[in-house]
């Protein structure tokens, strides 16, 4: 452990000196750095200065369904009715390395166990690595790979102590199935004046790439379009990505927006290449105080055939009794471009709803325990988010405990 620390604290120090070195330096080339060697190269500045900040968390236990057909759930992994116990759980750790008041490095590296794409359990990936620098108190601009800001709960989406669900509503989640993007974004804060509300605006660009479970209509390009729906893990690849999101907040309420466009490519079907741009837009707002918690989000992609355009939004509910909360939850998700899907290299249509009953309990400010019951609809004889057409409605159980440390 004690050498673990040595490496990590070497390569922050590394790129600290690079960092300082470049933000330090005066852009005057004849004012070049004193070579007396009774003044420090950088100021006052050292390695020694850095300031490290380590946090992790983890969530772990059991789901099952009542069905063979594997629920697909976007950053999570297929359940179907055997009891799991890769799903839900996870193991992150996050650290920042504050170089100067002005300059940071943060990363998040995040073991989970989805195996729906091909990877193995429990294999780190690295989700966040940038570098920060803050102009003042209100603005500043990250470089690297961060977290994507497309939804309610984007801020802290694989950590499960920061919402009451067991898997965040797979109606409206899985409409964006990436959440990190590598490029580079502005971050601007103000508070409104003594009112207690205050708003950020995050516009962003960028390159991503991701894996997602397709099910298309048939077996291949030159399948009849009655064959077997075939289940793809498929690669794809995003490029300008461009977008922004605002905020407006209290110590009670949180108001979302968020807009995105890119340009994809992929090749998920056999000898069948294909390039598209599309857009995302979403809405959110989530209330918790006098103990009651209520939240609800919509999205949407706009894309053509072969891919499915999805439209999905939720409404939940909760009150806080004590250290328990139980609540109520509806989603629902619509194929709008379903009448263009009629090709065998097209994605099946997918539309559900759910209601989902939780109840939670709130160990210590560290520690969660959390439960639920979820009743999943098919809808338009279609496979919903199912891998495979289940025979009829399907119920899903939860049992997990989500921490923070």
């Amino acid at each position: 452990m004690k050498l673990k620390k040595i490496v990590i604290y070497s390569v922050f120090a590394t790129l600290s000196a690079q960092l300082v070195m470049a933000s330090d330096l005066p852009s005057d080339s004849t004012n070049t750095a004193s070579t007396d060697p009774s003044k420090p190269l950088f100021g006052n500045w050292s390695p020694s200065d850095i300031k490290f900040d380590f946090h992790g968390f983890m969530s772990t236990g059991m789901s099952t369904t009542s069905t063979a057909s594997d629920y697909n759930m976007v950053g999570y992994g297929n359940i179907n009715n055997s009891a799991d116990f890769y799903t839900p759980t996870l193991l992150g750790i996050q650290l920042k390395a504050e170089i100067t008041p002005k300059i940071s490095i943060v990363t998040q590296v995040v073991a989970d166990g989805d195996r729906s794409t091909g990877q193995s359990a429990y294999q780190p990936n690295v989700n966040w690595l940038y570098a920060s620098y803050k102009f003042n108190d209100n603005l500043s601009v990250r470089a690297g790979r961060f977290q994507l800001p497309s939804f309610l709960y984007s801020e802290g989406i694989r950590i499960g102590y920061n919402f009451p669900y067991t898997y965040l509503p797979n109606e409206v989640y899985r409409i964006l199935p990436v959440y990190s993007i590598n490029g580079v974004n502005l971050l601007y804060t103000h508070t409104i004046a003594d009112s207690g509300w205050a708003f950020s605006v995050e516009p962003l660009f960028g390159n991503t790439d991701w894996d997602y479970h397709v099910v298309a209509q048939g077996g291949g390009s030159t399948a009849p379009l009655n064959t077997t729906p075939t289940s793809i893990n498929a690669s794809f690849s995003g490029k300008n990505f461009l977008g922004a999101d605002v905020q407006l907040y209290n110590n009670a309420f949180k108001f979302n927006a968020s807009y995105l466009r890119g340009d994809v490519s992929t090749e998920f079907m056999p000898n069948t290449s294909l390039s598209f741009s599309g857009q995302y837009v979403s809405l959110g707002a989530n209330y918790d105080q006098n103990n009651i918690w209520l939240s609800a989000e919509y999205a949407e992609r706009f894309v053509d055939a072969p891919i499915a355009a999805l439209r999905g939004y939720y409404l939940s509910g909760g009150y806080h009794i004590q250290k328990f909360l139980p609540y109520i939850s509806f989603a629902q998700i619509k194929t709008t471009n379903a009448s263009d899907l009629n090709k065998p290299q097209d994605e099946v249509i997918q539309d559900q709803h759910s209601f989902t009953l939780g109840l939670n309990y709130y160990v210590n400010t560290h520690m969660v325990i959390k439960s639920a019951y979820s009743y999943i609809v098919p809808e338009n004889n279609s496979y919903g988010l199912f891998a495979t057409k289940p025979s009829g409605n399907v119920s899903m159980f939860t049992l997990s405990t989500s921490l923070v440390f």
